[in-house]
C-alpha cells in the first residue's frame, strides 16, 4: 500500500472510528474511540469554564438593589435596580415602570439581606421616554458603601455571546440566568418626555411628541427574566453591564427577553444626572398626578376640589391622568424676569402634593426646564 494512502486511512480511523479496509481490529477501534471521545471532552472542558456565571455573580450581586414602590391604598410590588456612579456621585438605575409617578419607593441591598428599606426619591426618568428612571437614596452614606457597576459597550456585542441576567423575582432575592445575545430589536419608547412644558403652554411641546416616535434599542436573549427582574443588569461575562432587564415579549416565547441597550442606557443616565446638576436654573415646577386602577372619576374631582382647584382646573388634571397616564394640577412658576423659584414657591407646591398624596392621590412634582 502506498505510504500516502496507509496515512489516509490512519487518520480516517482516528476521526470517524474506523477505516475502510484498515487491519485493525474491533478492540482497538473502541480504544481509539474511547480515546478520541475523552479527549474532546477534555478540550471542551477546558475551554467552557463552568464557574464564570458563579464569579460574575459574586462580583456583581452585593450592588443589585430590590426596589419596593408603594401607591394607593399601600399597594406594593418590586422590582430590581444596580449601583451607577456620575462624576462620583452614586445613583440607582431601574426601569421607570418600577418607580412609577406617584409611587413612593423603599430600596433594600443584600448586604444586611435586605432586612433594612431605605428611602429613595425619583431624581428623573429618561427625557427621551426610554423606560429608564433614576433613583437617589435619602441617605446617601449607605450606596456609598457600593461599587458602581461599569457599563460595557452593547455594540460590540457579539450574537452568540454569554449574557448573564440578574434580578429579584417575585419570592427570589438574587435570582441568576445564563443565556446569549440571541439579537436586537427596537420598540416605541416607554412613555413621553418628562421635565419639558407640556400641558402648560411652554415652548416643548413638538419635543414631547417626538419623544412618543422614539425607538428604544433592545437586546434580545434567552437568559430568562421574571416579573421584579425589571431594572436588574445584564451583564457579559467580563462583569460589565450591556443592558437594563426591562420586559418579556410572549410573541417571541423563549427568545422574548429583552433588555435595554447599555449604550443607551448611558445616554440616559448622563441626561438625567446633568438635569439634576442645573435644577436651580428650572423655570418652573409643576404638581403632576397619574391614573391609578383604584380611584374613581368622581372621588379624584372631589378631592382636587377640595384643594382649591376650580371644576374646569380638576377635570382637566383628571381627564389628562386618565387619558394620557398624567395630568397637570398646578404650575408653579417663576417670574418673567428669570428670577429663581423662591423657598416659598416650593414649599407651596410640596405642600399641595404632600396634602394629595395624603388623600390617597398619585402625584408627584416635576421640574420644568
Amino acid at each position: 500500500m502506498p505510504t500516502a494512502l496507509a496515512i489516509t486511512f490512519t487518520i480516517s480511523a482516528l476521526l470517524h472510528g474506523k477505516a475502510s479496509n484498515s487491519r485493525l481490529t474491533d478492540a482497538p477501534m473502541r480504544s481509539i474511540a474511547a480515546v478520541r471521545r475523552a479527549h474532546v471532552a477534555a478540550v471542551v472542558m477546558a475551554a467552557l469554564d463552568r464557574t464564570f456565571v458563579s464569579e460574575v455573580y459574586d462580583r456583581i450581586s452585593p450592588s443589585v438593589a430590590l426596589i419596593m414602590p408603594r401607591g394607593v391604598r399601600n399597594t406594593s410590588a418590586q422590582g430590581s435596580g444596580f449601583v451607577v456612579a456620575v462624576n462620583g456621585t452614586r445613583y440607582i438605575l431601574t426601569s421607570a415602570h418600577v418607580a412609577a409617578g406617584g409611587m413612593t419607593v423603599e430600596v433594600a441591598f443584600p448586604a444586611d439581606g435586605f432586612t433594612k428599606r431605605h428611602n429613595a426619591s425619583v431624581v428623573g426618568r429618561a427625557p427621551g421616554g426610554e423606560d429608564l428612571a433614576l433613583l437617589a437614596l435619602n441617605d446617601a452614606k449607605v450606596v456609598e458603601s457600593l461599587a458602581p457597576l461599569d457599563f460595557g459597550d452593547s455594540g460590540s456585542l457579539r450574537p452568540g455571546c454569554f449574557v448573564i441576567a440578574l434580578g429579584h423575582p417575585s419570592g427570589i432575592r438574587g435570582a441568576v440566568t445564563l443565556g446569549v445575545l440571541s439579537g436586537r430589536m427596537e420598540l416605541p419608547s416607554f412613555g413621553s418626555a418628562t421635565g419639558s412644558a407640556e400641558q402648560d403652554g411652554g415652548e416643548n411641546d413638538d419635543d414631547d411628541a417626538a419623544a412618543g416616535t422614539k425607538k428604544t434599542p433592545f437586546l434580545v436573549t434567552d437568559a430568562a427574566l421574571a416579573g421584579g427582574m425589571s431594572g436588574g443588569p445584564l451583564c457579559g461575562d467580563d462583569g460589565r453591564v450591556y443592558g437594563v432587564n426591562t420586559l418579556v415579549d410572549g410573541r417571541l416565547r423563549g427568545l422574548g427577553n429583552l433588555a435595554i441597550s447599555s449604550d443607551r442606557a448611558r445616554e440616559v443616565v448622563l441626561a438625567i444626572a446633568a438635569q439634576k446638576e442645573v435644577e436651580s436654573q428650572s423655570r418652573a415646577i409643576r404638581l403632576l398626578l397619574f391614573n391609578d386602577r383604584f380611584n374613581s372619576r368622581a372621588r379624584v374631582l372631589g378631592v382636587l376640589q377640595e384643594s382649591g382647584l376650580s371644576e374646569e382646573e380638576a377635570n382637566a388634571a383628571m381627564m389628562g391622568a386618565h387619558t394620557s397616564g398624567r395630568g397637570v394640577v398646578r404650575v408653579f412658576g417663576r417670574a418673567a424676569d428669570g428670577t429663581p423659584l423662591t423657598d416659598e414657591t416650593l414649599e407651596a407646591a410640596e405642600k399641595l402634593r404632600a396634602d394629595l398624596a395624603a388623600r390617597d392621590l398619585l402625584v408627584e412634582l416635576e421640574r420644568v426646564y
